[in-house]
């Protein structure tokens, strides 16, 4: 037991720490299936519509996720829901950590364009989501610990005590 719930493997060798936890949980739920990552692999399209709808209009949105979707032009750069989804099939921690990681930025961006919340429980959310993304894969780390750490800034200039304190719990476990 102390074994599996220490992983059995060295971080450096496996290419995902947090990676074995979440099928794991999954062979719970799904049983010996690939359920739970296509799960969360089909939840990212919705994911990136959101951030592309908080910041453009909406047509414009849908049609970059389409694009996103349909068409691989991305593959050059390695950034098309085809890799995602090659990624996830192949059994690599890539695609959890981005999707964490997105679903952390919108959290803390906001859906709307008045902006995120000013609560304890989005920020909160934010900076599990961070974390998740960062136990995934931790070469994630400098691109959350920048966006939580830029949140946490404003957070503090803006004199929201609530705001920041849901952040550093959230991200706590890192």
């Amino acid at each position: 037991i102390v074994k599996a719930l220490e992983g059995g493997e060295s971080v450096f060798f496996y290419d995902g720490p947090g990676l074995r936890y979440f099928r794991a949980l999954e062979m719970v739920f799904f049983g010996d299936s690939n359920l739970g990552y296509l799960s969360l692999v089909l939840l990212l399209p919705f994911i990136v519509f959101a951030l592309y709808r908080r910041f453009l209009p909406t047509r414009w949105a849908l049609a970059l996720v389409l694009l996103f979707i349909a068409v691989p032009v991305g593959a050059i750069f390695g950034t098309s829901f085809f890799h995602y989804v090659k990624w996830a099939a192949r059994g690599f921690a890539d695609s959890a950590a981005c999707i964490f990681a997105f679903g952390g930025l919108l959290f803390l961006v906001g859906r709307q364009s008045d902006g995120p919340g000013r609560g304890f429980g989005v920020a909160c959310g934010a900076g599990f989501l961070f974390f998740l993304a960062v136990f995934m894969r931790p070469n994630i780390a400098p691109f959350a610990g920048v966006m939580v750490g830029g949140a946490g800034l404003a957070a503090l200039y803006r004199g929201e005590w609530l705001r920041l304190a849901g952040l550093c719990i959230g991200f706590l476990p890192v």
